[in-house]
Formats: C-alpha cells, structure tokens, sequence
C-alpha cells in the first residue's frame, strides 16, 4: 500500500478512505476485465469473416479521433511536425495495426483463452528486446521469468493434447507475432519517445497513424466494403471493441497518474484470467489441463518479469 499512498491522495476520514481504495480496485478489476474480453470480440469479429485491414482501419481512425477529442478537451493538442509524425507511424504499425491484423487472423483458428496467455506474453518479450538495446539492467529474477514464459508457450505448442486440434499449433505459432510486435513497440516507445509529448498524445497519434496507414491497402482490397452491409454481430463487435480500446486506454493513464505503474500492472493478471473466462463463458471453451498449466506459468512468469519501476511513457503491457 505504500506505493498506493504516494500515489493517491485519500481522505483522512477512515470510511472514504476505505471507499475511495475499493473504488481504485473496482477500476483496476474492470480494466483487466475489458482487456480480457477484448479477445472473446476479436474472435466474434473474425469468426464473421470481417476483413483485418478494415477492422483495422475503423478502429484505428475511430479510436483516434476520440483521443484526439480527450486531447483537445484536456487543452493539449496533438502535436504534428515530422519528428512527432514518424514516431506516430511507428508506433502505430506495431502497437494497433500489425498487432490487430494478426489477432484477426488467428482468432478464428484458436481458443480466446489461448489468444489471451499467447498475447500476454508481451513483457517477456518486452524484457529480452529491452535487453538486447540496453534499456534495462540484468536481473537474475526477470530472466527465470523468461525461463517461466518460455515453459508456458512450450506447454501450449509441444503437447499433442494441449490444444482441441493439433492442428492450431500453426495458428498458436503465428499468433506470437502479436507479443513480439507489442514487445517492439513498448521498447520503441520508450526509447525514441519526442520530447514534450504526453502519453494521451502519444496514443492518439498513434491510433490515428495506424488507421490511416493502413486505410489505402483497405480501399485497395475493398476491405471496407462491408460497412455498407447489413449490421450484424461482428460489426457490433467491431465497433464494441473500438470503445473498449479507447477507454481503456483512457482509463489506463488515468490510473497510471494516480497509483502508479504497480498497481496498474495488476491488469496484466486480471486480463489473462478474465481472457481465459470470458472464452469459457462465451463460447463454451474447456481449457485442457495443459493450457491451465500454461496459465498458470504466465502468471508467475508475470510476476518476476514486470518492473514495478517502469516510467509512465508506454502504453499497458499488452
């Protein structure tokens, strides 16, 4: 609680005190709840044979547009000379869309559970880039979290019966992308970050770079074609993920100002777990023993990987 305290100001009063610590615990747990879920849209989306880059595309220039908004109520316009340009490009290739496409692509293939704990890998992968540039120091604790992440892709990868089909050791390999992109991105973000640019700018750009890079390819492909179909439930999806994105990203440097990057980082817990219920609830998913297992690697892999001292510059470890 000591971090909390630094962090947060609380009443003195005893009772709001107490109220306002279950408050910023409900937040926390709602977070993780709607990065979990995120997985379980993806899959609707992608189970109804929505296009990747027109996905990518709408919630890339709608997601923007609402930060762009947040930014412009908050008197901190977005800035836009070259330097800030190509950080957003960037950022914007390996935070939404490189990481979206692919997402798109496997969720079709493979359980939401298993998408859930193969993307949470990020800070694993995170931890080994930052490594390799020199961004963090050697430490024998993250690197057996390491040693932990690699058992838990093992578990989901060697086994026969690990997944429902055999078959998805394809679509499980290739979904790995995704942490590796996330991964580069995070150590990009931190390294390379302009001057004077505030984290809610930074995720604006980004989002809107994203859509917009891609938005040529989509018109190409007419991967946009179907926003002029009937409506059904992927779109619905779609469009319930775009706000989802949004807010929490919102909520995400909210809470990241008030308590800190400990507290925050609990999410990481939360939304695998809640990745692997919200498969189970709604789509019936029965993990095997072997995918627990790899969950319950990841979560002690988690917990000697993540820094509790990271800056406030980079988005969730997701």
């Amino acid at each position: 609680m000591r971090a909390f305290s630094r962090k947060f100001s609380v009443p003195t009063n005893p009772q709001r005190a107490n109220a306002s610590h279950l408050i910023i615990l409900l937040l926390l747990v709602l977070m993780g709840l709607g990065w979990g879920l995120d997985y379980s849209l993806l899959k609707i989306a992608s189970e109804a044979q929505l296009p990747s880059l027109g996905v990518t595309t709408v919630i890339g220039i709608g997601g923007g547009f609402l930060l762009i908004c947040v930014s412009w109520l908050r008197h901190c316009a977005v800035p836009i000379s070259s330097q800030y340009l190509r950080y957003y490009a960037v950022c914007g290739i390996f935070s939404t869309a490189g990481p979206l496409f692919f997402q798109m692509l496997v969720a079709r293939h493979i359980p939401v559970g298993v998408l859930a704990i193969v993307v949470t890998m990020t800070p694993v992968f995170t931890y080994v880039f930052s490594r390799v540039v020199n961004l963090e120091r050697h430490s024998w604790r993250r690197m057996a979290g390491i040693g932990f992440g690699l058992a838990a892709a093992l578990l989901l990868l060697v086994p026969k019966a690990s997944l429902p089909n055999p078959e998805m050791r394809l679509w499980v390999g290739i979904g790995f992308i995704v942490p590796v992109l996330y991964a580069f991105y995070h150590v990009f973000a931190a390294s390379q970050r302009p001057d004077g640019l505030d984290s809610m700018q930074a995720a604006a750009g980004s989002f809107l770079a994203a859509g917009i890079l891609v938005l040529p390819v989509a018109l190409w492909r007419d991967e946009l074609a179907f926003l002029t179909d009937p409506w059904e439930q992927g779109h619905w999806a779609m469009m319930a993920l775009l706000v989802i994105y949004s807010i929490l990203g919102m909520m995400f440097f909210l809470m990241l100002k008030i308590v800190g990057p400990v507290l925050v980082s609990l999410t990481n817990f939360i939304g695998v777990i809640a990745g692997v219920g919200w498969g189970m609830l709604i789509f019936d998913e029965r993990p095997t023993v072997w995918v627990l297992g790899s969950l319950g690697l990841l979560v002690l892999a988690l917990t000697l990987t993540i820094s509790f001292r990271q800056n406030q510059g980079t988005a969730p470890d997701r």
